[in-house]
Protein backbone atom coordinates (compact mmCIF):
# COMPACT_ATOMS: atom_id res chain seq x y z
CA UNK A 1 0.00 0.00 0.00
CA UNK A 2 1.40 3.69 -0.61
CA UNK A 3 2.06 5.16 3.03
CA UNK A 4 1.41 8.94 2.92
CA UNK A 5 4.51 10.66 4.07
CA UNK A 6 5.30 13.72 5.82
CA UNK A 7 6.21 16.22 2.89
CA UNK A 8 8.78 18.00 5.99
CA UNK A 9 10.77 14.70 6.23
CA UNK A 10 10.99 12.30 4.27
CA UNK A 11 10.03 12.08 0.11
CA UNK A 12 6.28 12.32 -0.96
CA UNK A 13 6.61 9.43 -4.01
CA UNK A 14 4.09 8.29 -6.63
CA UNK A 15 3.92 6.35 -9.79
CA UNK A 16 2.79 6.41 -12.95
CA UNK A 17 2.22 4.28 -16.06
CA UNK A 18 3.74 5.46 -19.51
CA UNK A 19 3.67 2.88 -21.91
CA UNK A 20 5.42 -0.64 -22.09
CA UNK A 21 5.40 -3.52 -24.12
CA UNK A 22 6.55 -7.62 -23.19
CA UNK A 23 8.95 -7.82 -25.79
CA UNK A 24 9.19 -10.32 -28.66
CA UNK A 25 11.45 -13.06 -28.35
CA UNK A 26 10.38 -15.73 -31.08
CA UNK A 27 13.72 -15.95 -32.63
CA UNK A 28 15.66 -15.42 -29.37
CA UNK A 29 13.33 -17.57 -26.71
CA UNK A 30 16.24 -18.21 -24.45
CA UNK A 31 16.82 -14.27 -23.66
CA UNK A 32 13.03 -14.22 -22.52
CA UNK A 33 11.70 -15.48 -19.27
CA UNK A 34 10.68 -18.99 -18.77
CA UNK A 35 9.43 -21.51 -16.12
CA UNK A 36 10.82 -24.25 -17.92
CA UNK A 37 13.72 -25.34 -19.40
CA UNK A 38 12.77 -26.58 -22.41
CA UNK A 39 11.60 -22.88 -23.51
CA UNK A 40 13.90 -22.51 -26.82
CA UNK A 41 11.92 -25.68 -28.41
CA UNK A 42 8.60 -24.22 -29.13
CA UNK A 43 9.76 -20.95 -30.14
CA UNK A 44 12.12 -22.16 -32.74
CA UNK A 45 9.72 -24.29 -34.32
CA UNK A 46 7.34 -21.61 -34.94
CA UNK A 47 10.02 -19.22 -35.76
CA UNK A 48 9.73 -20.84 -39.60
CA UNK A 49 12.20 -19.87 -41.92
CA UNK A 50 14.28 -17.79 -38.86
CA UNK A 51 14.83 -21.18 -37.00
CA UNK A 52 17.78 -21.63 -40.16
CA UNK A 53 21.10 -20.30 -38.57
CA UNK A 54 21.44 -17.61 -41.47
CA UNK A 55 18.56 -15.72 -41.13
CA UNK A 56 19.76 -13.81 -38.67
CA UNK A 57 17.83 -12.36 -35.15
CA UNK A 58 14.36 -10.43 -36.16
CA UNK A 59 11.86 -10.94 -33.93
CA UNK A 60 13.92 -10.20 -30.74
CA UNK A 61 13.14 -6.91 -28.61
CA UNK A 62 13.58 -6.68 -24.74
CA UNK A 63 10.56 -6.06 -23.17
CA UNK A 64 10.29 -2.30 -21.42
CA UNK A 65 7.82 -0.26 -19.47
CA UNK A 66 8.25 3.57 -18.98
CA UNK A 67 7.00 5.50 -16.07
CA UNK A 68 7.00 8.58 -14.06
CA UNK A 69 8.19 8.79 -10.46
CA UNK A 70 6.89 12.19 -8.93
CA UNK A 71 8.96 13.38 -5.61
CA UNK A 72 6.63 16.08 -3.71
CA UNK A 73 7.87 16.23 -0.69
CA UNK A 74 10.89 18.40 0.33
CA UNK A 75 12.78 15.65 1.10
CA UNK A 76 15.32 14.11 -1.60
CA UNK A 77 14.37 10.33 -2.25
CA UNK A 78 17.79 8.39 -2.26
CA UNK A 79 18.51 4.88 -3.21
CA UNK A 80 15.41 4.24 -5.36
CA UNK A 81 14.67 1.00 -6.99
CA UNK A 82 12.73 -1.72 -8.13
CA UNK A 83 12.08 -4.17 -6.17
CA UNK A 84 9.87 -6.80 -7.82
CA UNK A 85 8.32 -6.79 -11.43
CA UNK A 86 4.86 -8.94 -11.35
CA UNK A 87 2.91 -10.49 -14.05
CA UNK A 88 -0.79 -11.26 -14.18
CA UNK A 89 -2.18 -13.17 -16.66
CA UNK A 90 -6.02 -12.09 -18.36
CA UNK A 91 -7.51 -13.69 -15.56
CA UNK A 92 -5.73 -11.65 -12.72
CA UNK A 93 -3.79 -14.31 -11.62
CA UNK A 94 0.07 -14.24 -10.79
CA UNK A 95 2.01 -16.00 -13.07
CA UNK A 96 5.69 -14.67 -12.59
CA UNK A 97 7.84 -12.75 -10.87
CA UNK A 98 10.21 -11.38 -14.10
CA UNK A 99 14.10 -9.89 -13.71
CA UNK A 100 15.19 -6.60 -13.93
CA UNK A 101 17.42 -5.89 -16.10
CA UNK A 102 17.69 -2.22 -16.25
CA UNK A 103 15.98 1.10 -14.97
CA UNK A 104 17.38 4.57 -16.58
CA UNK A 105 16.26 7.98 -16.01
CA UNK A 106 16.00 9.88 -19.34
CA UNK A 107 16.82 13.10 -18.15
CA UNK A 108 20.11 11.97 -17.41
CA UNK A 109 20.83 8.67 -18.84
CA UNK A 110 22.09 7.90 -15.91
CA UNK A 111 20.48 4.49 -13.65
CA UNK A 112 17.71 4.80 -11.24
CA UNK A 113 18.83 6.24 -8.03
CA UNK A 114 17.38 9.42 -6.36
CA UNK A 115 14.42 12.30 -7.17
CA UNK A 116 15.01 15.54 -5.67
CA UNK A 117 12.36 17.16 -3.77
CA UNK A 118 9.42 18.74 -5.75
CA UNK A 119 10.33 17.35 -8.91
CA UNK A 120 9.24 14.31 -11.20
CA UNK A 121 10.99 12.42 -14.00
CA UNK A 122 10.57 9.78 -16.41
CA UNK A 123 12.17 6.41 -16.43
CA UNK A 124 12.61 2.80 -18.68
CA UNK A 125 13.07 0.22 -17.07
CA UNK A 126 14.06 -3.00 -19.46
CA UNK A 127 12.94 -6.34 -18.01
CA UNK A 128 13.27 -10.19 -19.16
CA UNK A 129 9.54 -10.56 -20.99
CA UNK A 130 7.73 -13.72 -21.30
CA UNK A 131 10.00 -16.07 -23.97
CA UNK A 132 6.61 -18.12 -24.66
CA UNK A 133 3.31 -15.78 -24.02
CA UNK A 134 1.12 -17.97 -25.53
CA UNK A 135 2.14 -20.47 -22.56
CA UNK A 136 2.52 -18.50 -19.57
CA UNK A 137 -0.61 -16.22 -20.56
CA UNK A 138 -3.33 -18.66 -21.54
CA UNK A 139 -6.42 -17.68 -19.65
CA UNK A 140 -8.99 -20.14 -17.81
CA UNK A 141 -11.00 -20.12 -21.47
CA UNK A 142 -7.99 -21.88 -22.93
CA UNK A 143 -7.13 -18.80 -25.21
CA UNK A 144 -4.34 -17.48 -25.97
CA UNK A 145 -2.76 -14.72 -24.10
CA UNK A 146 -0.69 -12.32 -25.68
CA UNK A 147 -1.25 -9.61 -23.01
CA UNK A 148 -0.87 -9.09 -19.53
CA UNK A 149 -1.32 -6.29 -16.58
CA UNK A 150 2.45 -6.08 -15.02
CA UNK A 151 2.98 -4.63 -11.62
CA UNK A 152 6.06 -2.73 -10.27
CA UNK A 153 7.25 -2.35 -6.75
CA UNK A 154 9.27 0.56 -6.26
CA UNK A 155 10.87 1.96 -3.31
CA UNK A 156 13.44 4.13 -1.41
CA UNK A 157 15.96 3.92 1.59
CA UNK A 158 13.92 6.40 2.81
CA UNK A 159 10.49 5.75 1.48
CA UNK A 160 8.43 2.64 1.67
CA UNK A 161 6.84 0.62 -1.37
CA UNK A 162 5.00 2.07 -4.15
CA UNK A 163 3.35 0.68 -6.66
CA UNK A 164 2.78 0.84 -10.61
CA UNK A 165 -0.46 -1.35 -12.52
CA UNK A 166 0.04 -0.95 -16.03
CA UNK A 167 -3.28 -1.30 -18.16
CA UNK A 168 -3.15 -4.46 -20.65
CA UNK A 169 0.01 -4.41 -22.27
CA UNK A 170 1.05 -6.32 -24.96
CA UNK A 171 3.80 -8.85 -26.82
CA UNK A 172 4.97 -7.13 -29.58
CA UNK A 173 3.92 -7.89 -32.95
CA UNK A 174 6.59 -9.54 -35.21
CA UNK A 175 8.09 -8.72 -38.31
CA UNK A 176 6.60 -9.04 -41.35
CA UNK A 177 9.25 -10.40 -43.70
Amino acid sequence: PNTPQNPQTSPVLSAEFVSGHLGNYLDCPDEGYSVSADAGEQGALLAGDCAAESCGILNCETAQITFTIKNRGTVDAVGMRVDAVKLYDGDGALVAELPVMDVTDLSTSEPMDGLPADDERVFRMLYQGPAQPWDLLMTSERGYGYSATVVIELSAENHPSFFIKSPLIYVLDSVAT
